[in-house]
């Protein structure tokens, strides 16, 4: 079958050749021009007779058989230039090179002509396998792995729907929603076996069929699992109407039976269980001398043996290997009589039985040798040919050349005999039988050749193409088939093949949206993740020029369609941003919004390739497209984000400059309510003194809050700075321990502490140190329950890590606000209702000073049980930037 991205393209014979001449007229100027400039200019033999390989090899290759001449005159062309040449030199040498002239002109000239003839042939070939395909009587189409019809025959398309392609086979053949029971596709795929049944389809006419139906893995994946599937469906509905028919009038078959000119007789283990009454005539025997024996008996011992094997392999393969040969059978006087033998397996009496059929060919067997009498008169052209030759007579092999038997490996004594469809591949039974049955009726007509594969005697499978003919041999009619090896061109058809399909299958699986215009702006391809992104499916625009409707509400140009027309000067117009492609030759790159595709806005990204033919001729062009929207949108939020870090970090650094303004006001304010708060009694009235103790309160509330903020501000904009030195946990824990021993006796709180005896001194910022373990004090005594509770203070090493953890039995968190804790102003009780105090920096910073030491801090807690916060810092940490 032709694949999608092949085009004929037409071109006109006399421009070519015009073409071809001046072009080669050009260059040999040139070499003509450059030679005289050396020899009689300059006089010497620099690139002198080199140039001439320039208009050889393009002769050769344009004109074949006629670069010859080319290559001829230039030789005769460099002897003449010997002679006029100034330059002394050797004879010998310019005639060396004139003889290389016509050796390279004709090689090339050859080579090029067998390869054009390979790809004419190949064509051919191409040409008559789809006509094959398409003229094969039964239904056949490809589904993939969803079920999907992705090709379909001729006939398929009549019986169905001509636009079946695309659609789901059970609602094509079937009619419905989904995936019936017993189908045999899903099964292909399960196993990867062939599987066959009988059911019933819908015809585009709604009327019911009875078919048979045979699926079988047409492509694998990579993995070794099926890929696609092909079934073939056989209409049964005559068939079935015809058995019952059949069922019907047998009893009217067995008065023919008894009394048809040919012997029949029934088999089993071995013995005679039945014989019709020309048995009987054949033989002399009687029905009571004959029911009961061994049927061996009644064959002559030269064939006894012969017969014996036929019957073993023909009972290891039921109903698969027809046999029909020819035997003697001894007649009870003791003559023997040649037969002509058919047998088949049958069922007889509710057990397998073998029927044979015997005819009488002793007059036949008298024509054949006055026939073989008159074949040696064209046997030698026969046996001499390059194809094999066979006749074949009732399916049996009559005769074969002894190309035949070279092709096969069997001696030709080993074929003679035997029925020729033991030759063949079992794939081919099928077709063998029906063209032989159709040249058998064919009264004289021209027969079409066809191909099969036959088997050699090692079971290789031997691709051939079978030409037949009706003659007569032996006075009978005969079917002549000439036999011709084509392995080779079935090679490189293969090649040619799997080449298209990959290309073909490259677009349409890919996960890159593509599609295909030819240069008449028709969509030749459209696949599935152009499908997916635009919302059209193919089945609606291959074949159209519409394929701007997916990206534009009105007719204008795609990409594609830029490079056919040639139209650059509207690319300004058309995208936001375009330019030529970097690794794609006259490749086109762009960029562009679009609106309203699938519902919505889309930025893609456009990129446009040409497809030019041997001759340099655009003939399509590939256009994929990317969807970058997310991207894009991405893009603008990182540029907004680097907006928003630049004015954090700007107020950062403005609030760490201004941190001496804003404590030396508060720090007056402080120090003068403290200073009324000692004289108060003397000079403040009880008033007053509520009014400053309120004063002295909120300044000092506001000094944490400022100096909380300010160390966050200086830790954001890279200003903090630790001093690392040793430092003892358990001294510094106490002292830490002390400072908050007065606020934990206001909350009934009591404090415990746990040392690790292995952990003593550490690497540390002592008042960072300090200062993390004060916050979480702070926080685990704050958040004690109103009848108190318990703060421990754990210290412990893990390896080269200092663990310190602060316990507490109090309210506990809520596993939801765990995320917020460690969140600058982030308050657990927000609202005009809050219970508990604090700026909700003190988390924030602890958390920076932890990192800042190269370490890191958790929490764990049950909500109402309790809280556990654990950080960890290097036993001997550095100084972290």
């Amino acid at each position: 079958m032709a694949n999608e991205l092949d085009f004929l393209v037409d071109t006109k014979k006399d421009d070519k050749h015009l073409s071809k001449t001046f072009i080669l007229g050009l260059t040999l100027f040139i070499c003509l021009l450059t030679s005289y400039y050396f020899h009689f200019i300059l006089k010497t033999e620099i690139i002198h007779t080199h140039l001439f390989f320039v208009p050889i090899v393009l002769a050769s290759l344009w004109w074949a058989r006629k670069g010859i001449v080319v290559s001829y005159i230039l030789a005769l062309a460099l002897i003449v230039m010997h002679i006029l040449s100034p330059v002394e030199k050797s004879i010998w040498l310019d005639l060396t090179r004139a003889f290389v002239f016509v050796i390279v002109g004709t090689l090339v000239a050859i080579l090029n002509e067998k390869n054009m003839i390979l790809i004419d042939k190949l064509q051919q070939s191409e040409d008559k396998l789809e006509g094959i395909v398409n003229s094969v009587t039964d239904p056949i189409f490809m589904v993939d792995e969803q079920f999907t019809i992705i090709w379909a025959n001729d006939i398929a398309k009549s019986v169905y729907r001509a636009d079946m392609i695309g659609e789901k086979c059970y609602s094509v053949c079937q009619k419905l929603d989904e995936v019936c029971e017993s189908c045999i596709a899903r099964k292909c795929f399960e196993d990867g076996k062939v599987h066959e049944f009988e059911t019933e389809t819908i015809g585009k006419d709604g009327d019911k069929y009875k078919i048979w139906c045979t699926a079988s893995v047409a492509a694998w994946h990579e993995d070794g699992t099926p890929k696609m599937i092909v079934e073939s469906l056989r209409d049964i509905t005559e068939r079935e109407k015809n058995e019952e028919i059949l069922r019907e009038s047998e009893k009217k078959y067995s008065t023919i039976v008894e009394n048809g000119n040919d012997g029949i007789i029934f088999i089993q283990d071995g013995l005679l269980k039945f014989a019709n009454q020309k048995i009987y005539e054949m033989t002399g025997f009687t029905r009571e001398e004959s029911i009961g024996r061994p049927f061996l008996e009644g064959i002559a011992p030269e064939y006894r043996e012969f017969v014996k094997k036929m019957s073993q392999n023909r009972l290891k393969s039921v109903g698969k290997v027809p046999s029909n040969y020819e035997i003697e059978m001894l007649s009870k006087d003791g003559n023997k009589i040649p037969v002509d033998v058919n047998i088949s397996l049958i069922e007889y009496e509710a057990r397998p039985t073998t029927l044979v059929i015997l005819r009488d060919i002793t007059e036949r067997k008298k024509a054949e040798k006055m026939l073989k009498a008159s074949e040696k008169k064209y046997s030698t052209l026969v046996e001499k040919g390059n194809d094999g030759i066979i006749f074949l007579q009732d399916g049996i092999l009559k005769f074969a050349n002894k190309k035949m038997a070279e092709m096969t490996g069997f001696a030709i004594e080993e074929g003679i005999g035997r029925p020729f469809l033991e030759f063949v591949s079992p794939e081919f039974w099928e077709l063998a039988q029906e063209r032989y049955l159709q040249s058998l009726n064919s009264n004289g007509e021209t027969l079409s050749s066809y191909v099969v594969d036959i088997l050699s005697k090692d079971g290789t499978k031997i691709p051939v193409e079978i030409s037949p003919s009706l003659i007569e041999y032996e006075g009978k009619p005969a079917f002549m088939a000439i036999i011709r090896d084509i392995i080779e061109h079935r090679k490189a058809e293969n090649i040619l093949q799997e080449q298209r399909e990959f290309a073909a299958n490259m677009i349409n699986y890919s996960a890159v949206p593509t599609f295909v215009i030819d240069s008449q702006h028709t969509v030749l391809q459209w696949n599935k993740a152009c499908e997916d992104l635009t919302g059209i499916k193919a089945s609606d625009i291959v074949g159209t020029d519409n394929h701007w409707k997916a990206f534009h509400a009105y007719k204008r140009s795609c990409l594609a369609d830029i490079i056919i027309n040639k139209e650059f000067h509207g690319l300004p117009g058309y995208y936001d941003k375009y330019e030529r492609s970097e690794h794609i030759v006259n490749g086109l790159h762009a960029e562009n919004w679009v609106q309203n595709m699938g519902g919505k806005s889309r930025y893609l990204i456009f990129d446009a390739a040409p497809i030019n033919d041997r001759e340099g001729k655009l003939i399509a062009v590939v256009e994929t497209l990317q969807d970058i929207t997310e991207l894009k949108k991405m893009e603008e939020m990182r540029l907004e984000n680097e907006r928003l870090v630049s004015a954090n970090k700007t107020k950062s650094e403005f609030l760490s400059v201004m941190s001496h303004e804003l404590r030396t006001p508060l720090t007056s304010i402080i120090g003068y309510s403290m200073l009324c708060k000692e004289r108060r009694s003397c000079e403040l009235d009880e008033k007053q003194g509520f009014y400053m103790d309120k004063i002295l309160s909120c300044g000092l509330h506001l000094r944490d809050l400022i100096n909380s903020t300010l160390d966050l501000a200086k830790i954001e904009a890279g200003k903090m700075e630790i001093s690392i030195g040793d430092m003892s946990v358990p001294e510094t824990v106490t002292e830490i321990m002390e400072l908050v021993q007065e606020r934990a006796a206001q909350h009934d709180v009591v404090l415990r502490t746990e040392f690790d005896p292995d952990l003593d001194l550490i690497k540390a910022d002592s008042q960072k140190f300090k200062q993390i373990l004060f916050n979480l004090l702070s926080n685990a005594i704050k958040f004690s329950k109103e009848d108190g509770g318990i703060v421990t203070i754990r210290s412990k090493k893990d390896g080269d890590m200092a663990m310190i953890s602060v316990s507490d039995t109090g309210i506990g968190i809520k596993k939801e606000d765990v995320p917020k804790l460690f969140k600058e102003f982030g308050q657990l009780d927000e609202g005009t209702s809050r219970k508990y105090e604090g700026t909700g920096l003190g988390l924030a910073i602890t958390r920076q000073l932890v990192k800042m030491h190269g370490g890191t801090i958790k929490v764990e807690s049950e909500y109402g049980e309790g809280s556990s916060f654990t950080f960890s810092i290097p036993i001997g940490t550095e100084k972290k930037d």
